[in-house]
């Protein structure tokens, strides 16, 4: 690549409109100089600003994420519900087992549980069992969590 750019060679590289990339320079997020009537952006700069966005990016996803581990909850309060299907081979009495110790956990008095349901099914020709679990995020952990170490 050159040592400079312009805003129009960064547009098509990062998938942006121009106007996004003059938008940039302009609110000073992206240092750049006008040569001849044209922006011109070095390539430090250019590569100085791609990470500054993707560690902003990756702060609002882990930030995100951690909300939805912790509390289940989002920036404003709603509640995250999840659902996850497992599908694991194995035979029919294991199946039952593995599903009798879920209802166990899913009638016990745990007061992360709230809402929650599970649907079991045995595919006994295909030796295999699927499990539907839908509830706050804690507790479909939990049960996940359960799950993974009964087929370890």
């Amino acid at each position: 690549m050159e040592d400079w750019y312009d805003a129009e060679q960064l547009a098509q590289a990062w998938g942006m409109h121009v106007r996004t990339i003059r938008r940039y320079i302009r609110e000073g997020k992206l240092q750049a100089s006008k040569i001849g009537g044209t922006w011109r952006i070095a390539k430090e700069d250019a590569e100085l600003f791609v990470g500054r966005i993707s560690k902003e990016i990756k702060k609002k996803t882990d930030d995100n994420i951690q909300s939805f581990i912790d509390e289940g909850k989002d920036k404003d309060g709603v509640t995250f519900e999840v659902c996850a299907v497992v599908e694991y081979p194995m035979g029919s009495r294991e199946a039952q087992l593995l599903s009798q110790h879920l209802v166990s956990i899913m009638n016990s008095d745990d007061p992360t549980r709230g809402p929650a349901k599970m649907q079991f099914q045995n595919f006994p020709d295909e030796h295999k069992c699927r499990f539907v679990i839908w509830g706050k995020t804690a507790f479909v952990g939990k049960l996940l969590t359960t799950v993974s170490e009964h087929v370890e």
